[in-house]
């Protein structure tokens, strides 16, 4: 099964977008999924349901740290610089994708409230339109990581 498919399975599975997300590339950084799991819990639904930034777009920002980020081997500031650039290039690529970053405007909603949330779940929201945001960070960041 691709990497791809794991994190929508993940996803299908009833783990949030972020969730589904960093457990599925945490091995390739010697990370358990379990702790990816607990990693990013609270990234789901753009924060802690509040509808900032999409928890695959936020979980794809853990990875590509993990990718990036070698503070034994670079001086910080470079590090900083290259770990900053190619996440400011996955979410270009998954706004030019999917119009947007920010996780109320994608849902087309509000899920912080109650209220919200439960329309959302009536309208199925989550697994008519997440799924495919899930699917777009995975492929973004099998491209991404295969540059190099």
């Amino acid at each position: 099964m691709s990497r791809i498919e794991q994190a929508l399975a993940r996803f299908e599975n009833g783990y949030n977008c972020a969730q589904a997300i960093v457990s599925t590339y945490c091995p390739l950084f010697g990370i358990e999924p379990d702790q990816g799991l607990v990693l990013s819990l609270c990234l789901g639904g753009g924060v802690a349901r509040h509808g900032n930034i999409c928890g695959a777009v936020s979980g794809a920002a853990i990875v590509l740290s993990l990718k990036y980020s070698s503070p034994e081997t670079r001086p910080r500031q470079e590090m900083n610089n290259t770990t900053y650039k190619k996440c400011t290039e996955f979410m270009d690529r998954f706004s030019e994708r999917n119009e947007n970053i920010i996780c109320s405007e994608l849902l087309g909603m509000e899920i912080r409230t109650e209220q919200g949330l439960e329309q959302a779940l009536a309208k199925d929201v989550f697994n008519k339109q997440c799924t495919g945001y899930v699917r777009a960070a995975a492929e973004l960041l099998e491209e991404m990581l295969n540059q190099d």
